[in-house]
Formats: C-alpha cells, sequence, structure tokens
C-alpha cells in the first residue's frame, strides 16, 4: 500500500498563510494604483484649467490692448467673451500714459475666478 503524503490529509492550513499574503499584496497594489491614478487626473484637470486661465489673461491682455486707444471712460468694466471663458477687465486710468486693470478671468468648467492686476502704458507695442 502506498503512503499518503502528509499536506493532503493534514488539514492544519498549510496553503492559508501564504494564499492570505499574496491576497494581502494584491489588494495593495491594486488600492495604490487606483489611488495613484486618482491623483493624477486630478491634476491632469487642474493643470488644463491653468492653462485654460493663462491663455484667456493673454488674451483679454492682447485684446484690451488693442483698444486702449478708443477708451472713453476714466473708469469703467468691459468684459470679452472666448470660447474657453470670460474676461472682465476693470480699468483706471491714472494719467495721459498709465492705465490700472484688474482682470478677472472665469473659465467654463471651474467657478472659480481668478484675478489678476496689470499696470499699462500707451507707449506699449501690443
Amino acid at each position: 500500500m502506498r503512503k499518503q503524503s502528509a499536506f493532503i490529509t493534514n488539514q492544519y492550513g498549510f496553503f492559508l498563510p501564504y494564499v492570505m499574503f499574496i491576497t494581502t499584496l494584491v489588494f495593495i497594489l491594486v488600492t495604490s494604483s487606483v489611488t495613484i491614478y486618482k491623483n493624477d487626473v486630478q491634476i491632469t484637470y487642474k493643470l488644463t484649467e491653468q492653462i485654460k486661465t493663462q491663455t484667456l489673461m493673454q488674451m483679454g491682455y492682447t485684446k484690451f490692448k488693442e483698444n486702449v486707444d478708443g477708451l472713453e471712460n476714466k473708469t469703467d468694466t468691459i468684459e470679452y467673451m472666448f470660447p474657453d471663458g470670460t474676461v472682465e477687465i476693470t480699468y483706471i486710468i491714472k494719467g495721459k500714459q498709465e492705465i490700472q486693470a484688474q482682470f478677472f478671468i472665469k473659465t467654463n468648467n471651474t467657478e472659480n475666478q481668478n484675478q489678476y492686476n496689470v499696470t499699462l502704458f500707451k507707449d506699449d507695442k501690443v
């Protein structure tokens, strides 16, 4: 008669610690990968919003500089609509050459509003 193997007949849980260790290790790796991916998606979204905000700032600044000679009031608010958002410019003419402007920028995807303060001189080229 053949002798039976000890680990087949002995049911004291020989494989359970290894299975639990490997299962825990896989669970930790999957959880950390999902968390890293979620953070990367959030960082990418915020970075694209920042790029859109900077682009809107430059577009609004350029359009305002083109129209700076046609400003009639000493203080006023101008709003420019662009495909990615809106730029609202509140300006104060402080002299013959100096203009103090505040840019309020809002993108279409976010409710945050960014503000930039700029001093312009009419002599500067666009």
